[in-house]
């Protein structure tokens, strides 16, 4: 990113997600909100070289967000954590750690993991990408 600091909103499902990504030196902040709500924050820590893969090791498999703030339970959160974390790997010219600052009701806990819910982890991912400037 050439600006230190983007934002884009959208709405899914009637609601407002917005994404801002604020660079420093040393780390991203992502604050992803849902109708301005943030209430959890997770630290992505990313791998700063590739090093080297074993053939049946993914990038997914080496980013390993820890929760700083809100509910560790929440696997659809941490899979949305490890989601961002591989975008960012992937796509940025030099990975860097990353915060995430975020809502948890994006994410009904209760329910089973559902095509919905995927539909919904594409639309974040694709709106973090456009926030991000990335192809």
């Amino acid at each position: 990113m050439s600006d230190n600091h983007t934002q884009v909103i959208d709405t899914y499902e009637n609601n407002e997600i917005s994404a801002q990504i604020i660079e420093f030196q040393d780390k991203s902040v992502i604050h992803l909100a849902l109708n301005g709500e943030k209430d959890t924050t997770i630290d992505i820590p990313l791998p700063l070289t590739p090093g080297i893969k074993l053939a049946s090791e993914s990038t997914s498999s080496r980013i390993s967000p820890v929760v700083l703030l809100g509910n560790q339970q929440n696997l659809k959160t941490m899979v949305m954590a490890n989601q961002i974390g591989t975008l960012f790997y992937t796509f940025s010219p030099e990975p860097k750690n990353l915060i995430l600052i975020t809502s948890s009701k994006l994410w009904n806990e209760k329910d089973d993991a559902s095509n919905a819910d995927f539909q919904k982890l594409a639309f974040i991912l694709g709106l973090l990408k456009r926030c991000a400037g990335f192809p």
